[in-house]
């Protein structure tokens, strides 16, 4: 009988870390790490990502409502809202209509929780 050795997978957060070195850039493998950091709650690492694709490419439109949330659940409400209405500005320009009505109704809720 002969034994079969599987090699253990790579998990995503590692799979993403090695595409990036080739392609760090590529705006959806920062995305995706980003998520990987907040799916482990890790949301400074979360935010850090999230900026550093902000940088890279500031029309990529659904990184704000995933930051802006990472800094309201880190106490930073002010920050928060700071990153919301510039994601919705950068969404009425690239006319994303989708995520613009999520970042609305973040925004909507974070003001309703200032007056709690």
């Amino acid at each position: 009988m002969s034994s079969v050795v599987k090699k253990p997978l790579m998990n995503r957060k590692f799979q993403l870390l090695e595409m990036l070195k080739s392609e760090p850039n590529n705006s959806f493998l920062n995305f995706a790490l980003a998520k990987e950091f907040e799916s482990e709650g890790n949301l400074y690492e979360a935010c850090k990502q999230f900026e550093l694709l902000e940088n890279i490419d500031p029309d990529y439109t659904g990184l704000y409502y995933h930051l802006s949330r990472n800094y309201a659940q880190l106490g930073d409400l002010s920050k928060a809202i700071q990153i919301a209405e510039k994601g919705i500005q950068i969404c009425l320009e690239q006319n994303d209509q989708h995520s613009l009505s999520e970042l609305q109704s973040l925004l909507m809720n974070y003001k309703l929780d200032e007056f709690d």
